[in-house]
């Protein structure tokens, strides 16, 4: 069990699984910038962290629902999490809203957080999920997510390794990969000068190429 002040958010978990690096520089390094992506995907946040309670289609739909986990030392908050009014301990659905649309890739880090949401809510209530749905703004779509043994072991592992990252404050090292080139951190995590690479050469080279170089002359000779 984890004491309130060693909480740590629920989204760091799916920062984690996208990309370790990016976790600490957010959560260690307490380092941040935006771009078009992070800001819409906030916009879209900030509507349905309303907080709200309403009645539809024989649900009860709450909004912004503050979530806690002691086992795993998480916290957050749901989007939206609906209630069936006949028995309200079962077939519960939580919600998790997305900027973009629905693409075939499977974006795991998406998943990730959606199960740790209810992981939290089962602890609060006493209850198990089975699945919960993600949604997408764009295009208006939900996707079913099952809540299986290997995406809840992800889950833990995700937080565990979220833990250790904090109470070491090691960032890993940058790893150069597809998923830089839409991230909101990349002038801050250099990737391309980082990862895999020697300081020392870098350097070199960086010196060599600001020296004067030597003028040519027609005869080959210098004078």
């Amino acid at each position: 069990m984890y004491p309130e002040d060693e909480l740590i958010p629920i989204s760091a978990l799916s920062q984690y699984t996208y990309c370790p690096r990016r976790a600490g520089l957010i959560f260690v390094e307490r380092q941040w910038a935006d771009n078009v992506f992070t800001v819409q995907g906030r916009h879209v946040h900030e509507r349905a962290h309303q907080p709200a309670d309403t009645r539809s289609e024989g649900r009860r739909v709450v909004r912004g629902l503050y979530l806690t986990s002691a086992r795993l030392g998480l916290f957050g908050i749901a989007d939206v999490v609906e209630f069936p009014h006949q028995d309200p301990v079962t077939d519960v659905t939580i919600v998790e809203y997305k900027r973009g649309k629905l693409t075939p890739r499977r974006k795991i880090e998406y998943e990730v957080q959606l199960c740790a949401q209810a992981v939290c809510l089962e602890e609060m209530l006493n209850l198990t999920l089975r699945r919960g749905c993600l949604f997408f703004a764009l295009s208006h779509r939900r996707v079913e997510v099952e809540f299986t043994p290997d995406l809840r072991q992800a889950v833990e592992s995700a937080a565990q390794r979220m833990h250790d990252m904090m109470r070491t404050a090691l960032v890993p090292p940058p790893q150069l990969g597809p998923k830089c080139r839409g991230c909101s951190l990349r002038a801050l995590c250099l990737p391309e000068i980082s990862a895999g690479r020697n300081a020392a050469a870098y350097l070199r080279r960086l010196v060599n190429d600001d020296a004067p170089q030597p003028r040519s002359h027609s005869n080959g000779n210098p004078s």
